[in-house]
């Protein structure tokens, strides 16, 4: 089958990316997301995870942590060290109580 393919080009003198477009002939190709995203931003969401990650240290510039979808049944002592903390999603797992620690996140809305 025809279908038309939008092709990432990263331009280094402008540091900017375009679309590229071009027809092809034949199987699927899924589109390629050019953006990463933002500092902060970590969609933990639907990895089937039973546990927080254990690597978290990781995540202390966390801003936005989605954890939606995943086998999580609590939080509890795992996000106090997320100071800068912002949005979080947590829906669609086990948890039947937030964390008292979730306090100390203050800019959480």
């Amino acid at each position: 089958s025809n279908y038309l393919v939008h092709t990432p080009v990263f331009h280094p003198e402008t540091k900017h990316f375009t679309m590229a477009s071009s027809d092809h002939v034949g199987g699927f190709e899924p589109p390629v997301d050019p953006v990463p995203p933002p500092p902060g931003v970590f969609n933990l969401g639907f990895s089937n995870l039973d546990a927080f990650p254990a690597g978290k240290h990781g995540l202390k510039g966390a801003v936005d942590l989605n954890l939606q979808g995943n086998e999580l049944t609590h939080l509890d002592g795992c996000l106090a060290s997320l100071c800068l903390l912002e949005a979080l999603t947590v829906t669609g797992n086990k948890i039947t109580h937030l964390p008292k620690d979730l306090s100390r996140c203050e800019r959480l809305q």
